[in-house]
């Protein structure tokens, strides 16, 4: 190629890079939540620039878009949600102003419940006509799934691929730490089972059920909600059942969303009054809970501390 070609062709790699998906310097990478950062930074590293939309302590179905956010999903050559209905204003955003190589069906577009986790609660015909018109409402199932250890380790797999597709310069670098995080992953769901024995037997409730995939970690379930339907505030023949339900359970606990606000604080009141002792709990990684580990440990801690196991 002559001199003159070259810079041609250097000139408009430059002009038209950011509108054909073209990477060039760190690889831009946009999520919704600070968890899909957390593991996006964890696999990506030094290669990587991650930028969390939300900080963890939102409800991250009804953000509303600002033109900050817009900026960064503009200059983003990767996109990562949550999926399941859960962060749908993510792949919107994404549609309107991301790049070609961040809409959805491209390679630099994750949604994360599409990687081969399991899930929970899926939703027949049948059960989402009943809930037809209510909130958080999800037909694909339980959208918390990367409470689950097993779940994360798919997470982690498929954001090696997808920076691998996008990168792939760097494909030996994710590798590398795709095989560190899986290790620390597989230890942590070592040392979170070792809890099994004390915490499976529990009868657990929900205000909002967030929490399936965090108790399959030790092999519990949730037997009940306190809301009536998803988003829904109990009535009073709902409340009565939750309570009659309770007496009859010598070892229970209420989870409750520690960022949730005082919109939980009736609920909590009644069924401590009901005697159900209560465990603050969070779904995200946040400041105060940098690492995925941490932020599992300290949920299980709570449940302990609230059951009254050390």
């Amino acid at each position: 190629m002559n001199p003159v070609a070259g810079r041609v062709m250097v000139g408009a790699l430059l002009v038209l890079g950011p509108m054909l998906g073209v990477v060039t310097g760190a690889i831009q990478v946009v999520t919704s939540t600070p968890t899909l950062a957390y593991f996006a930074t964890a696999i990506g590293g030094d290669r990587v620039q991650v930028s969390s939309l939300t900080s963890g302590k939102e409800d991250p179905h009804g953000v509303m878009p600002k033109p900050s956010m817009m900026a960064k999903v503009r200059q983003a050559d990767v996109v990562v949600v949550s999926g399941m209905a859960l962060d749908p204003w993510l792949t919107d955003l994404a549609k309107r102003v991301g790049k070609r190589g961040v809409q959805p069906g491209q390679s630099g577009y994750l949604d994360l419940s599409a990687s081969g986790i399991q899930k929970k609660g899926q939703l027949s015909p049948a059960e989402l006509a009943q809930l037809k018109g209510y909130e958080h409402v999800h037909p694909e199932g339980n959208p918390h799934y990367w409470l689950s250890i097993d779940n994360a380790q798919q997470m982690v797999t498929a954001l090696t691929r997808t920076l691998s597709t996008v990168d792939p310069d760097g494909t030996a670098y994710y590798v590398a730490r795709q095989q560190v995080v899986r290790t620390q992953l597989t230890q942590l769901k070592q040392r979170v089972a070792q809890s099994t024995r004390v915490l499976a037997p529990i009868s657990y409730w929900v205000v909002h059920d967030a929490w399936a995939y965090l108790l399959a970690n030790v092999g519990a379930t949730v037997v009940g909600s306190v809301e009536e339907a998803p988003g829904i505030s109990p009535g009073p023949v709902h409340l009565k059942w939750v309570f009659d339900q309770m007496k009859t359970q010598p070892r229970k606990v209420l989870l409750v969303d520690q960022n949730g606000g005082s919109r939980y604080d009736g609920y909590v009141k009644k069924v401590t009054e009901a005697g159900c002792p209560v465990a603050y709990v969070s779904q995200s990684v946040t400041p105060a809970l940098a690492t995925y580990e941490q932020l599992i440990d300290y949920n299980m801690g709570q449940i302990r501390r609230a059951v009254g196991q050390p």
